[in-house]
């Protein structure tokens, strides 16, 4: 009974779960001429909204989470933040617009089809000049 009773927090311990850190975002060439291109500058990156609900739950991995300890929507802003600033549009002291963001839908599948898992983004960007965009994708 003893050794049941050492086996059982053991055996829970070993099948329990770590959580997936993913990766930090990493620039991308083509972001950067495509930004560039555009002729425009003095933009700053304001405040993220966080989907309603997401599940960040992995088959077999345990939970995702993005690193640093920023949330998924932190995630997201900086890396759009990152890529401004690399492609030198990035004005935080007295910007000509600043651009918000609210993502819309957050949705991970690791068991959709035979070729693994799935991201849904749908995210909606509002400038302070009063335009927006959504951008969807799967």
């Amino acid at each position: 009974m003893r050794t049941l009773l050492l086996l059982v927090p053991l055996v829970l311990a070993l099948t329990a779960c770590s959580t997936f850190v993913t990766p930090r975002y990493s620039i991308s060439a083509d972001s950067n001429v495509a930004l560039r291109s555009l002729g425009v500058s003095g933009i700053s990156v304001g405040a993220f909204a966080e989907p309603a609900e997401f599940d960040r739950t992995c088959r077999a991995v345990g939970p995702l989470a993005p690193p640093d300890g920023m949330t998924h929507a932190a995630y997201i802003r900086k890396a759009l933040e990152d890529e401004l600033k690399i492609a030198g549009l990035h004005t935080p002291a007295s910007p000509r617009v600043t651009l918000a963001g609210a993502v819309k839908t957050l949705a991970f599948s690791s068991t959709r089809g035979l070729t693994g898992g799935s991201w849904d983004i749908d995210v909606t960007l509002t400038s302070s000049n009063g335009k927006s965009m959504s951008v969807a994708e799967h």
